[in-house]
């Protein structure tokens, strides 16, 4: 069964800012086609198929949740699993 997981509050508002950005930049298509490339790498480093690092070693070792860090494409996004 798949590890569930969730965006953080500043990766869901980023998403939305990134998608709006890239459907008035370059359009509908590749708005859609970013989003599924975000959520598959979510997914990914769920499943620990992706390369990703753990935000307390990043940001603050006392961090309390399974915060992740990982890169796709030239973004970064964190979220909780």
């Amino acid at each position: 069964m798949p590890k569930l997981w969730r965006l953080t509050h500043a990766a869901e508002a980023s998403l939305i800012d990134i998608a709006e950005w890239t459907h008035a930049t370059f359009g509908p298509r590749q708005a859609a086609a970013d989003e599924e490339d975000l959520i598959a790498i979510c997914h990914d480093i769920a499943a620990g198929t992706a390369t990703s690092q753990d935000c307390r070693r990043l940001i603050d070792p006392g961090l309390k949740e399974d915060l992740r860090f990982a890169r796709a494409g030239w973004q970064y996004h964190s979220f909780r699993g």
